[in-house]
């Protein structure tokens, strides 16, 4: 008798266990990101440490009289190069904690993605000419409307855009192609540069990524490419680095959304 109403506990039994996973994995979810946080904090006080460091010594160099004759402009080039670095730094760092908050909210608004892509790359197409990069674009004639965060897609689509010429050399060609796929669009930016090694791909999208792992050269502050998953996750999109990329891509990035 007591066999068959032990029976009567296996539903229990079972939800509990499931409830018990549920509890782990929010546990272990919460401590990741704690460590996340923290190792942000720990590499944001790092990289904003070498920039001040040259500030102050060229600052002080300037009050002790230190700097020769004939070189001030020089080294206040130097300086406002620093300053530079570390208000970027600091920009990104904003927009990343500011993402983070849970009372975040965007302003989205309905915007046709193909106008809206063609004119951002038209505004910057002299920086890309400048940087002697060559540009290909495809974006269909059509109307494809989306809910945008005009603000917040402009900052992606810059970080993406800095991010190939940033890790990339002169004469490399940046392709942006926009295409639709039943209820999805998808805006693809993609070069034929030097590539992101395969290995750190999964983790590229990771805070403090930077190009000294993800690409043969240059350097970055790591955050960027965080950032602009961030907001694709704000806009119930995905984006995704494609580990395969088309023929002649050496980087592909993918960008989905929700259309209209």
């Amino acid at each position: 008798e007591i066999k068959e109403d032990a029976g009567v506990f296996e539903p229990m039994k079972e939800e509990l266990c499931a409830l018990h996973k549920q509890v782990k994995k929010a546990i272990e979810t919460e401590v990741r990101s704690e460590r996340m946080k923290a190792e942000l904090i720990t590499n944001v006080s790092h990289d904003l440490k070498t920039p001040l460091t040259v500030i102050d010594g060229y600052a002080k160099a300037f009050e002790n009289g230190l700097i020769p004759e004939g070189e001030e402009k020089k080294y206040i080039s130097l300086i406002a190069t620093k300053i530079h670095t570390a208000h970027s730094l600091f920009e990104k760092l904003c927009d990343y904690t500011r993402m983070e908050h849970p009372d975040y909210k965007a302003c989205f608004e309905k915007t046709d993605i193909c106008e809206f892509t063609k004119m951002f790359f038209a505004e910057r197409y002299n920086e890309i000419e400048t940087s002697h990069f060559e540009l290909s674009v495809s974006i269909p004639e059509d109307k494809i409307y989306v809910l945008l965060d005009k603000q917040l897609f402009t900052r992606c689509l810059e970080n993406l855009l800095n991010n190939a010429i940033r890790y990339n050399s002169a004469g490399t060609t940046i392709f942006v192609i926009v295409k639709k796929f039943n209820d999805r669009v998808c805006i693809s930016l993609c070069d034929n540069g030097v590539g992101i090694r395969k290995e750190i791909a999964e983790s590229i999208f990771e805070p403090f990524v930077t190009g000294n792992i993800a690409r043969t050269s240059g350097e970055s502050t790591g955050l960027g490419l965080s950032i602009v998953k961030k907001i694709i996750e704000t806009h119930n999109g995905t984006i995704c680095l494609k580990t395969k990329p088309e023929t002649n891509y050496s980087t592909e990035f993918v960008i989905q959304l929700n259309i209209l």
